[in-house]
């Protein structure tokens, strides 16, 4: 009991025997053996544990506790260790002996140290030190086959990837914001990965090293220096999230359906989509500042009919003022930044400027909420870009800024179209008039605009 009111536990939870205290369980021999005060307003240090050596498992997550590691170092039993987001502060090196733990949740604490302290827990599934102030090259960790999650974000982690090769097991890797860098090749055998989070590292290599990774939903290469085709990507069917802003990846959109044993192909943005084949998870796409080209057709119906943002803009928007410019000086095949001209032309314009649908699963983008194309070479008349998404009902902000879109915009009834296969006149009753609320038009060449709600810019 004293060891317990020292933690700040409430003396009236103690109330009863020992058998009835919240979160203390006992083992035969009277021994505690599992300790779960998880996320309780506690205090205290770490000391006061010092005895429970037959400790098992221990649960203190989001509590307040402090203190240093030095209090469990003879815990040899831990089995799973959840200190994430205390107040615990001090290295690593008290856990040594800690073999057999399986699981060790350190997450935003002030933790410090080397990963050469973890070499030996052969035995660990799950590891979050994200958050801390632990550095060192990720070599110790290559014995950690049987690790399933590895969250070593925001850390001072450096090293190649070559220590992960044989974690076959792994389902979420998280590696952003660290020095981390080095191809991809050696993660080519982890096709059990769920997530895999390398953004704003120096990783290199090109997309060939993912083309297996079949269970793959959450992909984040953002800010890294991964080049080549999309095309790798083709068997990724259960990806929800694809970020590949400020990448040298390139190739058509089309190119992650032309394979068409695909019947469920999740992965988003495909300009060029076969009709047979269907897109469903895709939910976030950032396609901006690649190389990546295509441009909307009727092939879009039906698909992405989870894709609630879609960014293709240059990474020059966010590098200071954007100027319109003329068709005739479009960027050179050197420029940085996404080549996606987006707005159909020809007889796709025409179709999808005519032909409309209320079923969503014959919509285009019904699920869209944000799109942004800005500094893409749209080279068109604005209208062209939103009234084929006239029944996106969701779609509430716009971005085009600098795409070099011309001519004049209008929002009011649509004139001559086929609505569920009957022809109007004039039909005024478009989702988009109501659901738009965001529209940036800046720097472009757009000499009228008229029926837009007063608060839409």
């Amino acid at each position: 009991m004293k060891l317990l009111l020292s933690l700040g536990v409430a003396a009236e939870e103690l109330i009863g025997g020992s058998e009835q205290w919240h979160g203390v369980h006992f083992d035969e021999d009277g021994c505690v053996w599992k300790l779960d005060l998880d996320g309780r307003p506690i205090s205290g240090r770490l000391d006061a544990l010092t005895n429970l050596t037959s400790l098992q498992a221990l649960y203190l997550s989001d509590t307040g506790v402090t203190g240093g590691l030095q209090a469990l170092a003879e815990m040899t039993e831990l089995w799973q260790l959840w200190l994430d987001g205390t107040k615990v502060a001090g290295d690593l090196q008290p856990l040594l002996k800690l073999t057999k733990l399986e699981q060790l949740y350190l997450s935003q604490t002030d933790v410090t140290g080397s990963l050469q302290v973890l070499a030996e827990m052969s035995e660990l599934q799950e590891l979050f030190l994200d958050g801390t102030k632990v550095a060192g090259d990720l070599q110790p960790l290559f014995k950690l086959t049987k690790l399933e999650q590895l969250l070593l974000k925001n850390t001072g982690v450096t090293g190649g990837l070559q220590a992960l090769a044989e974690m076959t097991e792994l389902r979420q890797l998280w590696l952003q914001g660290t020095k981390v860098s080095g191809d991809l090749q050696p993660l080519s055998k982890l096709t059990e990965l769920e997530g895999l989070f390398l953004e704003n590292t120096g990783v290199t290599g090109s997309l060939q090293a993912l083309a297996e990774m079949s269970e793959l939903q959450h992909l984040r290469l953002d800010g890294t220096k991964v080049a080549g085709d999309l095309q790798p990507l083709f068997n990724l069917k259960k990806l929800k999230e694809l970020q590949l802003e400020n990448t040298v990846v390139q190739g058509d959109l089309g190119e992650l359906l032309r394979l068409t044993n695909l019947t469920q192909a999740p992965v988003a943005l495909s300009a060029f989509p076969r009709p047979q084949i269907r897109i469903f998870h895709m939910s976030e796409a950032d396609l901006s500042g690649t190389r990546v080209s295509g441009r909307l057709t009727p092939a879009w119906r039906g698909q992405l009919l989870q894709l609630h943002t879609l960014s293709l803009k240059d990474r020059a928007s966010e590098q200071g003022p954007v100027h319109p410019v003329s068709p005739s000086a479009a960027r050179p095949d050197e420029a940085e930044g996404s080549q996606v001209s987006f707005l159909p032309v020809g007889s796709d314009l025409e179709d999808l400027r005519a032909t409309f649908v209320t079923k969503k699963t014959g919509q285009l983008l019904p699920a869209l909420v944000n799109l942004d194309v800005s500094l893409c070479p749209l080279d068109g008349e604005v209208q062209n870009l939103l009234q084929p998404l006239s029944f996106a009902e969701h779609l509430a902000s716009v971005r085009a800024n600098g795409a070099n879109l011309f001519g004049h915009l209008q929002t009011s009834c649509l004139r001559n179209v086929s609505v569920d296969g009957e022809l109007y006149v004039e039909y005024c009753t478009t989702p988009l008039r109501s659901s738009l609320q965001g529209l940036e038009l800046a720097d472009n060449k757009i000499h009228r605009i008229e029926g837009i709600p007063a608060n839409v810019y």
